[in-house]
Formats: C-alpha cells, sequence, structure tokens
C-alpha cells in the first residue's frame, strides 16, 4: 500500500519544469507554463484590430481577419504581388483613406521557416497606437504564450519516514502573452507587474 501511495504521487508530478519560474520569500512560487491549447488570434488582439498577410512561409497558414479591408488589400496583393514597396503604397492609401491606423510588421519565430509579413489596422478614433498590438502578436506568433501559477510547495511524508514535495496550484490565469510592450522587464520576467496584475499580490512586500 505504501507503494502505491508513492507511485500515485510520483504519477501526479510535471514531466517538465515551468519554463520561467522564481521563488518568494514567504516559500511560495510563480511560475509560467507553456499554454497548451490553441489560442486564436482574436482572443490576442481582440475585435478592435484586423489583420493580413502580404507574404507567409509556404507551410503557414495566413494570418488574416475577415472583415471589410480583407478583399481590398487581398486584390492589391494580387496586383502588386506580396511584399513589394507598390503592395505596402497600395495599402496605405487604402487604409489612409478608410480612416485607419496601421502598421507592417514582421513576425518571426523560433524556427528558421517560420517568418510571415503583415499588415495590422484599426479604427485611428479608436485605437491610437498600434505598438502594444504588434509586439502582443509576434509574441503569439512565437508561441509566447503562457499559463501563470502561483504555487506552493507541500510536502507529503510516508510512514517509512520518506518524503516526497510537489509544487501545487494555488490560483492560476492562462493565456499570458508575454511579448517586449508587456510582462518583460530589462529583458527579464517582470515579475513583480504579472503578479500584480494577474493576483493582486504584491510580491515587493513578500
Amino acid at each position: 500500500m505504501e507503494r502505491d501511495k508513492m507511485t500515485i504521487l510520483e504519477i501526479l508530478e510535471r514531466a517538465t519544469p515551468p519554463t520561467y519560474e522564481t521563488t518568494l520569500s514567504n516559500g511560495k512560487r510563480l511560475a509560467l507554463w507553456p499554454e497548451m491549447g490553441q489560442v486564436d488570434l482574436e482572443d490576442i488582439l481582440g475585435d478592435l484590430i484586423g489583420v493580413q498577410t502580404l507574404s507567409i512561409d509556404r507551410f503557414l497558414s495566413e494570418i488574416q481577419t475577415n472583415d471589410k479591408h480583407r478583399d481590398p488589400i487581398a486584390e492589391i496583393i494580387e496586383r502588386h504581388g506580396g511584399q513589394t514597396t507598390e503592395t505596402e503604397t497600395a495599402i496605405s492609401k487604402h487604409l489612409d483613406r478608410a480612416g485607419m491606423n496601421y502598421q507592417f510588421v514582421s513576425l518571426r519565430g523560433y524556427s528558421q521557416g517560420d517568418w510571415a509579413e503583415v499588415v495590422i489596422y484599426a479604427e485611428s478614433e479608436t485605437v491610437g497606437n498600434l505598438n502594444g498590438a504588434a509586439d502582443e502578436l509576434r509574441a503569439w506568433f512565437r508561441g509566447d504564450i503562457f499559463t501563470l501559477c502561483l504555487e506552493d510547495l507541500k510536502t507529503y511524508t510516508a510512514p517509512d519516514g520518506e518524503s516526497l514535495a510537489r509544487w501545487e496550484v494555488e490560483d492560476a490565469l492562462g493565456g499570458m502573452v508575454i511579448s517586449e510592450s508587456y510582462g518583460l522587464k530589462n529583458r527579464d520576467i517582470d515579475w513583480d507587474t504579472l503578479a500584480l496584475d494577474a493576483f493582486g499580490l504584491d510580491i515587493t512586500k513578500n
């Protein structure tokens, strides 16, 4: 029976460590685990920002939103080619006439074949700056989306005196995008901001 209990505890352990982690002064831990489920583009950009692909690696699906600018931009790309000066100029004129803010964005993944060139846009009266959206889109393309967990270290002791410790989730928030605009500070994880925003936890006081 003791062997069974120990086996069950081993099964419940996570197979791999988190991508990023930090231990707090109160003994708890903050950990960022890769988001395992599919994260839709709309969940990242919301419904105010559109995106269309100019060119992309042939093994990847185009990144696009279904809005009134999709067909006009597709026609421009077909007429002038993918990522060309003429294409960007024509798209810019179209979006200027429509009263849109826009930005051409280069997307790069962690593999050599993961790349795309896109344009993002939004109503100028609604979204004034697209830099944050561009950073989030880059993070989404790279797969830098995580579940942030606040974990507590629990120790289990067997009748024979042997003990086993594991981190157990106390609270969690999924769909956390770590980008150049959010979640990083001096190229390191900004744990202070993440903890405060996700859990209302001021770790500078722990």
